[in-house]
Parts: C-alpha cells; sequence; structure tokens
C-alpha cells in the first residue's frame, strides 16, 4: 500500500463514520471495492487537482461524492461528477438468465470499473446511478 492508497482509504473512512452515508453500516469485505471504485474516481475527478493539497483535494470529493443524507425515495443517489472521457461506460445487452434482483439494478449505460474476481472467475464490475455494485460476465456487454 502506498500513501495516498493509505491516505485515501482513511479520510473515507473517517468521512464514512462521521456522516449518514450507506456505506455506515457496510462490512469490511463489502466496503473494500468501495473505497477502491471512489479512488478510481476522484483520481479522475476535477477534484483531483495540483493547486490544493492533496488532503484537501480528498475531502472535498468526498464532501460531493459521498452525500450524508438520504434522497425522498430512501436511496443515495451516486453522486460523481466525471468528465464523460474518463469513465468507460457499458451497455448490457443480454439479460437472459439473471435474477431479477440484478436486473432491477441494471441502467443502460452503466459505469465500468473494471474487473471482479470471485471463486476463479472474473466478473464485469459495475455500477448504476445509485451506486449499486453489479457483476456480470463480460460476455453480455458491449461499449456504449
Amino acid at each position: 500500500m502506498n500513501y495516498e492508497n493509505f491516505l485515501f482509504s482513511q479520510l473515507f473512512m473517517i468521512h464514512v463514520e462521521n456522516n449518514e452515508t450507506r456505506y455506515k453500516e457496510l462490512e469490511y469485505d463489502l466496503i473494500y471495492p468501495e473505497v477502491i471504485a471512489h479512488q478510481e474516481f476522484f483520481l479522475k475527478s476535477k477534484h483531483n487537482i495540483d493547486s490544493k493539497s492533496e488532503y484537501d483535494c480528498i475531502l472535498n470529493y468526498l464532501e460531493d461524492n459521498l452525500p450524508n443524507r438520504i434522497s425522498s425515495n430512501g436511496k443515495i443517489r451516486f453522486q460523481i461528477e466525471l468528465d464523460s472521457n474518463l469513465v468507460k461506460k457499458v451497455i448490457v445487452k443480454d439479460l437472459e438468465g439473471l435474477d431479477k434482483d440484478t436486473i432491477s439494478k441494471i441502467e443502460n449505460p452503466m459505469i465500468y470499473l473494471g474487473e471482479y474476481e470471485e471463486s476463479g472467475d472474473v466478473f464485469a464490475d459495475l455500477r448504476n446511478s445509485n451506486n449499486e455494485p453489479i457483476r456480470i460476465f463480460h460476455e453480455r456487454l458491449k461499449d456504449a
């Protein structure tokens, strides 16, 4: 782990503990991929600038992108302000055989974060506008 990873993860967790976010009650193994995803988003965001300290940039990102209140429909909306050219977006082209819960979370396009490995299988790690993780096989996707 390098200093940048350590700093981001520490500030992320402090923010979560001090605010009412959807991450507050997550177990460590469930919050880990969220921290990694947000760090990647931060690095590509308007908040990652050279005119401020890295510490201040991260705090500004967290304040803007980890809302500390629940929206009227009971869900925290995924609020990220990224240049659309920096984020890979994909379309789920094949829903056959997916469970209803997974299908209900799918939006098109979806944000593609990379690969997620579990029990030897490699999945596409996707997020919808609520920042809910959706992990499905790459064969079901096409570029947006």
